[in-house]
């Protein structure tokens, strides 16, 4: 049966290549004049590209999930133990303060979309939320696909099925993105008879994506 996580990791990998363009695009030395230089349009309209993907996934994915999938654990699972409890505080919290990051963002995109000159002062809100932000992402993503997505496997089918197509599970999917896990060991590899590789994520055994 495939499940929202199939969705939710490709969205993850999306953005993470967002982060890792945005870190590079960050990297010179003197990143805070060339920012402040109007005539560098091309690396201001790219970073802020960049930002507006974070808005995305903030507006989009995570929503998804706050409406959609920690309800349903709630309901189904309950929050008593000790391990889903902290898995799920984890979740909130950063889902707000990506939240709050969004807010600033917002804020810092039209002047890197505008013609004039940026201050020191506003360059340096740019790295600091740009490099805080994906840093966020980035870790925030490990974790749920090691801490909360394994609790997919505990959900009734129909309401797994219920969130499938609630966050449009009938398109297509790549789904090459579901063999790079972002945490370590936690996922195992191994070959089937085929000699086609098999894949299991997060606790449980549960598979997220196998094929043969």
């Amino acid at each position: 049966m495939r499940t929202p996580v199939e969705i939710w990791i490709i969205e993850h990998r999306q953005v993470i290549e967002h982060a890792d363009r945005l870190v590079d695009l960050l990297a010179p030395d003197d990143i805070q004049s060339q920012i402040s230089n109007p005539d560098n349009k091309l690396l201001r309209n790219q970073i802020a590209d960049c930002l507006d993907a974070f808005i995305e996934i903030s507006e989009g994915h995570y929503r998804d999930e706050e409406n959609l999938l920690i309800p349903a654990i709630i309901e189904h699972i309950g929050s008593e133990n000790l391990e889903i409890k902290h898995a799920l505080g984890c979740f909130t919290r950063e889902h707000g303060q990506m939240h709050e990051f969004v807010v600033r963002i917002r804020e810092l995109l039209p002047v890197l979309r505008s013609g004039d000159k940026i201050e020191s002062s506003i360059t340096a809100e740019i790295l600091r939320t740009s490099y805080a932000s994906q840093s966020l992402i980035r870790n925030h993503s490990a974790m749920e696909e090691k801490e909360v997505y394994p609790l997919v496997g505990k959900l009734p089918m129909k309401v797994v099925a219920e969130i499938f197509e609630k966050i449009g599970g009938g398109q297509d999917m790549n789904l090459e993105h579901l063999i790079r896990p972002l945490y370590g060991k936690s996922a195992e590899e191994g070959d089937t008879a085929e000699g086609e590789k098999k894949f299991k994520y997060g606790a449980d055994g549960m598979d997220f994506y196998s094929e043969g």
